[in-house]
């Protein structure tokens, strides 16, 4: 490393000389007085495979036109370097055949990547290709207009078509990080990290791309992972020409602090993440939905296709704007997805827009992949659709706050493995799952879904009324539904009134946690739907927490029989009336431990008892308060 010093000292020592045109490894920190690379090695530095120039307070470019420049080249970084202008020039790019890795950081007078220069020619652009560079970092780079730009290309002029490159249409110069002319540069690119960047523009303008012997070229094919924090963008992906193909491989999208960003996904990028495994979306303030589809696309959206087929884990965080995760009529389902994390969407109402049935939409059996156990045989029943849609667009996740039918959820085990969900501050949320039909007609149809949730979280969810809503007499899911369900706890939920309805808890047979804290409008647990002798079990459930639920004033109502045969602990604090924890009580662990605020309750020979001289005794205490209080 080579640090504080003066480029034309190191030019006058003759040894200095010999050791940089021999070195494979090159750091330059604090080095002044020369503008260019070339200045320090006339020869082009043929050995070198690693360079770092940091603080280099008077270089303009790495190298401009010369011919065989850093041609073993492997990795670049490049940072603070408070005047550099553009890395390379077109010839030079063309020779950087080893570049694996390019990370640059706060250049803030950088404008493009790789630049035209002086008789270079815009067509050299078309044969550039960074066959090895799998990894690019571009942070706090102020003045960037793009990677590259050819401004000839987006004249108002007629743009050349050749027989390599399709122009899709004629327009102005879109600002964009990779714009069309050189979006076909990064066959191998694998992560790409973006920071930093009041940009203003687009990240992929994808209006123009490569055909190859008749076919068209798939885009970014090897990406892999794609990091945007502190940004602004107007699109993340524009101009999308019809039969595009590209970005199948990304497998982790994470988006933290971009303005500007209104959605993330078009339908027609959407549909191309057949590997997508990782979404996170953090503090975007003027994000809105995730998945957005224009009216002059409706048409081709609405053809069947299925997205987000492997994603495990989709969290959204701080989206004070965000209203929907796709266009109201278009199924949200669950599939692969493990795990999901919503917080502080304070205008999300429902995770997923309630759909509307369409008499005029077609069977899924018009539908060449659908498999064949879509819909009962003979049920006679249409799919949902968007009005005038000739087939329904499923997206993955499965839904949560949909109207689920028979005839828009695929009734399966083997595709449900969400595990684990959580839902915070989101102050418009009302329901959590919507399990109902057309208010017009009931349906005895029933489903199997979310048999692998493990973990339900439900925080500070002011306006939430209900957890499962159902719009029938009849459950519409059973057997295994919520099933492996082993966790609840509900904090902060101060318009619920409920926890479960009976027709819900008797799915729950593997619940082992139940904890509600600070719902100040509860008064049951579980919640009569109709006046029957029915017996509950919750044979699993081996911990009650219930805390600081003025209004609660019974575990289960009068109306059904409630057995607790593993229960070994039942934590009460705060619930001023709860005398019993359900009328018809029977079956209860013989370790059972009642804690209070003060301990170990005493045990007085079954569960309600304990309660009730629980109750007594709080009464006592507290009306003893009240009479010192009016004589004082």
């Amino acid at each position: 490393m080579i640090e504080k010093s003066d480029a034309r000292e190191l030019e006058e020592s003759q040894a200095v000389r010999l050791l940089l045109k021999k070195s494979k490894n090159l750091t330059l920190r604090k080095v002044k007085n020369f503008s260019v690379l070339t200045d320090l090695d006339q020869e082009g530095f043929q050995d070198l495979k690693d360079l770092d120039l940091r603080y280099c307070p008077h270089i303009e470019y790495l190298a401009n036109g010369t011919s065989g420049f850093l041609t073993n080249l492997r990795i670049i970084q490049l940072k603070f370097c408070g005047v550099l202008k553009y890395v390379f020039s077109l010839s030079v790019a063309r020779n950087l055949v080893q570049l694996q890795e390019l990370n640059i950081y706060g250049c803030d007078q950088m404008e493009e990547i790789v630049s035209k220069q002086g008789r270079e020619h815009e067509e050299e652009a078309d044969i550039i290709s960074f066959h090895k560079l799998t990894n690019l970092t571009l942070e706090g780079l102020g003045s960037l207009v793009g990677f590259f730009q050819a401004n000839k290309l987006y004249s108002n002029q007629e743009e050349e078509k050749t027989a390599r490159v399709e122009h899709q249409s004629a327009g102005i110069f879109e600002k964009a990080i990779f714009p069309s002319t050189c979006i076909s540069w990064f066959p191998s690119l694998e992560k790409v990290r973006l920071g930093f960047m009041e940009f203003e523009g687009v990240l992929f303008d994808l209006k123009i791309h490569v055909v190859m012997d008749g076919q068209t070229a798939p885009t970014f094919p090897q990406l892999r992972g794609l990091e945007i924090i502190f940004c602004s963008f107007t699109h993340l992906w524009k101009n999308i020409p019809s039969g595009f193909q590209g970005f199948r491989n990304l497998r982790c999208l994470d988006i933290r602090e971009c303005c500007g960003l209104k959605y993330v996904f078009s339908h027609l990028i959407a549909r191309e993440l057949l590997n997508l495994e990782e979404v996170k979306i953090s503090r975007c303030p003027d994000m809105e939905t995730i998945v957005r589809i224009k009216e002059q696309n409706e048409e081709e959206a609405t053809k069947h296709m299925i997205l987000f087929p492997k994603l495990n884990t989709f969290e959204l965080q701080y989206l004070p704007r965000l209203t929907s995760l796709c266009p109201e009529g278009f199924t949200f389902l669950w599939s692969s997805i493990k795990n999901m994390h919503v917080n502080k969407c304070e205008n999300l109402k429902t995770l997923v827009n309630n759909l509307k049935k369409d008499s005029t939409s077609h069977d899924f059996s018009t539908s060449p992949t659908r498999s064949s156990n879509w819909c009962p045989a003979g049920c006679g029943c249409a799919p949902y659709s968007r009005p005038n849609a000739h087939r329904p667009i499923e997206i993955l996740p499965r839904p949560i706050n949909l109207e689920i039918t028979p005839t828009n959820l695929e009734d399966s085990n083997d595709d449900d493995n969400l595990e684990n969900l959580t839902v915070s501050d989101c102050n418009s949320m009302e329901v959590i799952f919507q399990l109902k039909g057309p208010k017009h007609e009931e349906s005895s149809h029933s489903v199997e879904a979310f048999n692998k949730l493990s973990s339900l979280q439900l925080y500070t969810l002011p306006s939430l009324t209900r957890v499962w809503e159902t719009g029938s007499s009849q459950p519409m899911f059973t057997g295994s539904s919520f099933g492996n369900l082993k966790s609840l706890r509900v904090y902060y939920c101060n318009q619920l009134k409920y926890l479960f309805s009976s027709s819900i808890v008797k799915l729950l047979v593997s619940v082992e946690n139940i904890e509600v804290q600070k719902c100040e409008q509860m008064e049951e647990i579980i919640a009569a739907e109709e006046e029957t002798a029915e017996i509950i079990t919750l044979p699993k459930v081996k911990s009650i927490k219930l805390l600081r639920l003025p209004k609660l004033k019974y575990f289960c109502g009068e109306a059904y029989t409630l057995k607790l045969p593993s229960l070994e602990l039942l934590k009460v604090t705060d619930v001023q009336n709860l005398s019993l924890l359900a009328p018809k009580l029977t079956g209860t662990h013989p370790r059972l431990q009642v804690r209070t605020a003060l301990g170990v309750a005493e045990w007085k020979g079954d569960l309600n008892a304990t309660l009730r001289n629980i109750y007594v005794t709080r009464k006592g205490e507290d009306d003893e308060i009240d009479r010192k209080d009016e004589h004082n």
